[in-house]
Formats: structure tokens, sequence, C-alpha cells
């Protein structure tokens, strides 16, 4: 009964470990947007940098107004982002939106189902 159980257990970790490993490899920090994770399969379409605020636009297949995918948000959960703002869904614009804060950094999260775009801005130090 114990060599059972050690062997569910290691399949156990084994299983959280390579998870954890695939969802890592699915998400990059950006350093303008203080290190907040963007999906490496988006589609970088627009990089801004300035004294006032910072963004990034993307093309993204899995944006959608009905928010961040489960994996993503997870991810951001992991990372220490928080929810500051919950979701919330604009029916003109057809887009979804939400921030999260890590220490004193705020960060918005803007998705467009209809051009699958995700936007997303911080303030510069």
């Amino acid at each position: 009964m114990k060599k059972f159980l050690a062997i569910i257990v290691t399949a156990l970790v084994a299983i959280l470990g390579i998870s954890f490993l695939l969802l890592n490899l699915r998400y990059e920090k950006e350093e303008i947007l203080h290190d907040f994770p963007v999906p490496r399969g988006a589609i970088i379409t627009e990089k801004r940098e300035d004294k006032f605020d910072n963004s990034v636009s993307a093309e993204w297949t899995k944006a959608s107004s009905k928010g961040l995918p489960l994996d993503y948000e997870l991810f951001l959960k992991i990372n220490g982002w928080e929810k500051s703002i919950e979701d919330a869904f604009n029916e003109d614009s057809k887009a979804w939106y939400c921030s999260y804060k890590k220490d004193n950094e705020l960060v918005g999260v803007y998705l467009s189902e209809s051009s699958s775009s995700l936007i997303i801005t911080s303030s510069s130090r």
C-alpha cells in the first residue's frame, strides 16, 4: 500500500511540475510593462513607451470579450498579479477590460473579440 501511495504522489508531483513548466513557457515578462506577462503566442503589433504610460498591442487568437483564458489568469496569480478591478465588458465596443496590481504597479488589460486584439497598458515609473 505504501509503495502504491508513493507512486501516486510521485505521479502527481510530476504532472504538476510538467504543467507548471508548460504554463511558464506560454508567457514572457515584458519589461516596459513592469514585468507583466504577455502571451508568447500573441503577435506584437506595437510597443509604445513614453513618459506617461507604456503599452503593448498584439493580435491574439485567444482574445475574447469573455475575458482572459483560465491558464493566463492562473499564471498571473502565480506571479503575484492580483485583480484590482473586476472584469468589465463594454457592450458597444464589444471589449473586455480588467486591471491587475502587483506591489505598486497597476496594469490594464483590454481584449476585443471583433479584432482579436490584446492591449496591455501601464503607467511609467
